[in-house]
């Protein structure tokens, strides 16, 4: 592509003011990214893009290898919402400079868009020149941004994490706080489903990344987990150190089956049974005690992997609003956000737990069989960290 179009709109020719995704003149977008903006009609100077579309339209009659008219035409028709006629003249630009890494990417944008709006097997094709793109520059930021975007589209998450680490490592401008700030609202989404530990390793990435990029919705995070403890106080049991409504229950539940079996085994003796009977009753002592040990012992595990972010958690809890007001160091934020996530993922589980919620329904079931995988207490704890 010509040089000059790193210096002018490529639509109205106008020069180009700043990093700005728009021209300031008649409001196309310079260049597609991953991340672009919204598109939007009204910003858009309709009599200005629609003239440049005619002259483009000329152009093309008098040669229609004209690399310049065929891009610009594809930006304002991306502009103007025209996603499959911009696929289109962008696909010739890819076929007339097909060693152009950036038209690569910029075509596998529209495309994407193109899928995101339900297009049948825009995904493949937009997967397809990305990957063109990225043998040709592995180290295209766009396009690992873009590939990243495709990859947890198709639930990919972890593949789309390492990418987006590949991106930040490129050294592009901006790209790590971008990059960052994907790895955010990816963990966002696993925290939602309830991975808050694979959450919480995402946090470190983007963290990673660029810690200032990471800080504010770092910070959103432990505001509204002020905001929960608050209103579901029931929860609040994993966070401050008191008895706990289901330790409580385990004590009770412990206590009511050696009684029961006590009970059993004088009342056995008394009436003259063979005593070894009373002995037989020990494999039913151990189904009742069993599960009431792995718990404790959970408990006891995730107090210990919590130890490192216990003194930034006391902060918060002993005056919010001092905390909030301040500007902690970053790694003091990742810190109490991943005591958070120790927390909220023992609370998903206990929560799922039939006995504990009161839910008894196969679903509830299905539901901690499941949040059980991800237990931080299970065998080893080493290897919840997925």
């Amino acid at each position: 592509m010509p040089t000059v179009e790193a210096l002018r709109c490529p639509v109205c020719g106008a020069p180009l003011a700043g990093p700005s995704p728009r021209c300031a003149s008649c409001g196309s977008l310079v260049e597609l990214r991953t991340d672009h903006p919204p598109l939007d009609p009204a910003l858009l100077d309709s009599e200005v893009v629609q003239a440049r579309i005619d002259a483009f339209r000329r152009r093309l009659r008098q040669d229609g290898q004209d690399v310049e008219a065929r891009y610009g035409l594809g930006l304002a028709y991306v502009g103007l919402g025209l996603l499959e006629d911009a696929a289109r003249e962008l696909e010739a630009v890819a076929r007339l400079t097909p060693e152009d890494t950036r038209i690569q990417t910029q075509l596998a944008v529209v495309l994407a868009d193109l899928a995101a709006n339900g297009k049948r097997g825009a995904e493949r094709e937009a997967l397809e020149r990305v990957d063109l793109a990225l043998r040709l520059n592995p180290d295209e930021p766009e396009a690992l941004l873009l590939a990243a975007r495709l990859q947890e589209a198709r639930g990919d998450w972890r593949a789309a994490a390492d990418t987006l680490r590949r991106a930040a490592g490129v050294g592009s401008l901006g790209v790590d706080r971008r990059a960052a700030l994907s790895l955010m609202a990816l963990a966002a989404t696993l925290a939602q489903r309830g991975q808050w530990l694979d959450a919480a390793s995402l946090w470190e990435k983007a963290v990673a990344a660029d810690p200032e990029a990471a800080r504010e919705p770092l910070m959103a995070i432990l505001r509204e987990h002020q905001r929960t403890l608050l209103s579901r106080p029931r929860w609040s049991w994993l966070v401050y150190p008191q008895t706990s409504p289901f330790e409580r229950k385990v004590r009770y539940a412990a206590a009511i089956a050696f009684s029961a079996l006590a009970a059993l085994a004088a009342f056995v003796l008394l009436s003259g049974n063979d005593a070894t009977l009373a002995f037989s009753l020990v494999p039913c002592l151990l189904v009742v005690v069993a599960p009431v040990a792995i718990v404790l012992q959970g408990r006891r595990r995730l107090r210990e992997r919590s130890v490192p972010q216990a003194e930034v958690a006391r902060a918060i809890r002993a005056d919010p609003a001092s905390f909030f007001r301040g500007r902690p160091h970053t790694t003091k934020l990742l810190a109490a956000a991943e005591y958070v996530a120790a927390e909220m993922q023992g609370a998903a589980i206990a929560g799922a737990h039939p006995w504990v919620s009161g839910r008894t329904s196969p679903s509830s079931r299905r539901a901690w069989r499941a949040a059980s995988v991800r237990a931080p207490w299970l065998p080893d704890g080493d290897g919840d960290r997925r």
